[in-house]
């Protein structure tokens, strides 16, 4: 997530340098992974090292669920789990360029067709994903953080 977002803020400099513009969407983005406090630190010169007890916790509001394996003509993917997830919950997909796109999580299947009530850490799940969905693609849920 953190070089997605330095790369589109990279071109997006690169593009046009002198109307370069900072986008909020990549503060949000930065937002979502686990993170301490942000803050300038020495950029500008200053000897404080900003460091405080809140410091020391992590701070999160989205957690990795899963990465797109492959994908089939019909928009199938084969996702491999790194966290539990449930059918209906609220998934969101991105790649690349910032793209991404929420979706409800329908059926999860295994290869062997049988039906999981849940996505497993390192399991190997079949399941429908929005339309330009690649591999590589990572899926994450809002919230259930620890």
């Amino acid at each position: 997530m953190v070089t997605r977002v330095y790369r589109a803020a990279l071109d997006r400099y690169l593009s046009d340098p002198q109307g370069y513009r900072f986008d909020p969407l990549w503060k949000e983005e930065l937002d979502t992974v686990s993170h301490r406090p942000y803050g300038s630190g020495f950029l500008f010169g200053s000897d404080d090292p900003q460091v405080h007890a809140e410091d020391a916790v992590y701070r999160r509001t989205h957690e990795f669920v899963g990465v797109v394996c492959s994908v089939d003509g019909q928009g199938r993917g084969l996702v491999g789990g790194r966290n539990r997830f449930f059918a209906g919950e609220t998934l969101e997909l991105f790649g690349p360029g910032m793209r991404q796109q929420a979706f409800v999580a329908g059926e999860l299947r295994s290869e062997e067709g049988e039906v999981f009530s849940a996505g497993q850490p390192n399991a190997r799940i079949v399941m429908d994903l929005p339309e330009g969905a690649r591999p590589g693609d990572l899926l994450r849920r809002e919230g259930k953080c620890k």
